[in-house]
């Protein structure tokens, strides 16, 4: 299982703001879903241009991420509405 995070908490909160239907907790909750199922299927992702690093996506957003040992390391949430040459994946 992943590990909870302060950081991604403070990105979706930042990501959805006031005027999104979804309130940041109920966002929370579906990654928190999606990424359990990533931690049953890891390769259940798309693959991206990046080696090891897949994108899933939930809602309006895609989350990239990438399977380490024992790990699911989430690189970035990205919001698809957003011009997708401002993508950066770290």
């Amino acid at each position: 299982m992943w590990p909870k995070s302060n950081f991604l908490k403070f990105w979706i909160f930042i990501l959805i703001g006031i005027k999104a239907p979804l309130t940041p907790k109920k966002l929370y909750r579906e990654f928190n879903k999606t990424l359990l199922l990533v931690s049953k299927n890891p390769e259940m992702g798309i693959e991206t241009e990046l080696d090891s690093v897949r994108g899933i996506i939930v809602r309006d957003f895609i989350l990239f991420y990438e399977l380490r040992a024992e790990e699911i390391i989430v690189h970035t949430v990205w919001d698809t509405r957003q011009n997708p040459d401002d993508l950066k994946i770290k």
